[in-house]
């Protein structure tokens, strides 16, 4: 199960009975909520088996739900990320739709997609979006009244709250946690890798990067390219107890983003996660990563995303890391703590009136 939808689950579940509905035949995920993976992917028949279920609010994780929901009796809310509009995803969408599978159809493919969205759009009650941006996006590309939409950002899990290690005097440690591809390479490491090479004569910079992925034999080689290799390090995909150490053992985090047509960073929960660490970050201001980050409280905000740009980002940083409380950084991702953010989710539930259809 998705991260977002296993949080929210957890967090709900404290206080009311939650039951998380998946796909026919795919196992179920570690939780202590109800899980029933009945799905099967046709609307007309999960309709007739979700309504026979006596559930009172419906929670959708993707619009690409839409479809389905005017079928459904009780409040409808809808959990939007950004991409749900850009590139959009349909589960209930109609047959005709496979007709525009081919490559050279993408684009009147993806109208298609956001118009059956669109055709769909008043089935929720409310929206609830990841960030300011995504609530922006869901105003001009689907339509959506801003009434009906609440910024609600996702929540970050207890065992990221910890101490820093002490840093040894005279180096500056970086990381940055990201997966590794082709398709995520807007989330610009190779950009970090030139701005450490752009410092390494004035700086004694160490840069760990934590993710795997299609496109790491690429950063590699721009690493060596750089000349660089020597004071990057690439981790792989971690487990919980070694993200958490290598958080505790960085000093500052690096994500500097860059949002494209098709793409963009909904919101940046990576963010809080360092900072739930006493960690300050790094990013750009493209996208939604602003919800997580304020400049000067618990991180630094650049304007673009270059490598002269994180680079001076970076130098900011290590003339002014005095100024960033370890305790004012934690401070800020304790409002992000998933207990938080279901009570906000729960008092929506409990303001959305039911005079929708």
């Amino acid at each position: 199960m998705h991260t977002l939808a296993r949080g929210f689950a957890e967090a709900l579940t404290r206080t009311d009975r939650v039951r998380v509905y998946t796909p026919n035949g795919r196992p179920p995920s570690p939780g202590s909520y109800e899980q029933k993976p009945v799905l099967t992917g046709r609307l007309a028949a999960d309709a007739r088996l979700l309504a026979a279920e006596p559930i009172d609010v419906w929670l959708a994780l993707n619009a690409g739900l839409l479809p389905l929901l005017p079928r459904l009796s009780g409040r409808r809310f809808v959990y939007v990320h950004g991409k749900d509009f850009l590139t959009p995803w349909i589960a209930y969408g109609p047959a005709w739709l496979e007709a525009f599978r081919r490559p050279h159809l993408r684009a009147l493919r993806k109208a298609l997609r956001r118009r059956t969205l669109v055709a769909h759009r008043d089935a929720a009650h409310r929206y609830l979006t990841n960030s300011r941006q995504t609530a922006t996006l869901a105003v001009t590309r689907l339509g959506i009244r801003p009434d009906q939409i609440v910024v609600c950002p996702p929540g970050v899990e207890d065992h990221f709250f910890q101490s820093q290690d002490p840093a040894p005097p005279g180096r500056l440690r970086l990381i940055t946690v990201s997966r590794l591809t082709r398709f995520t390479r807007r989330k610009n490491v190779d950009g970090v890798l030139r701005a450490v090479a752009l410092l390494r004569s004035e700086l004694p910079v160490e840069y760990v990067v934590v993710g795997d992925g299609d496109d790491r034999p690429f950063l590699e080689r721009t690493a060596r390219d750089l000349g660089v290799m020597d004071a990057v390090t690439f981790k792989g995909a971690l487990s919980a107890g070694e993200l958490a150490q290598c958080y505790r053992n960085a000093d500052l985090f690096v994500l500097a983003s860059k949002a494209t047509a098709q793409d963009f960073e909904g919101f940046g929960i990576v963010y809080l996660e360092a900072c739930a660490s006493g960690m300050p970050v790094l990013c750009s201001v493209e996208g939604g990563a602003t919800d997580a980050v304020e400049d000067g409280r618990n991180g630094i905000l650049i304007r673009e995303s270059s490598p002269a740009a994180i680079a001076a980002g970076i130098r900011r940083f290590a003339r002014e890391r005095s100024r960033f409380s370890e305790d004012t950084v934690r401070a800020w991702a304790e409002r992000f703590r998933w207990p938080r953010v279901a009570a906000q989710l729960r008092a929506t539930i409990a303001e959305s009136t039911v005079d929708r259809p």
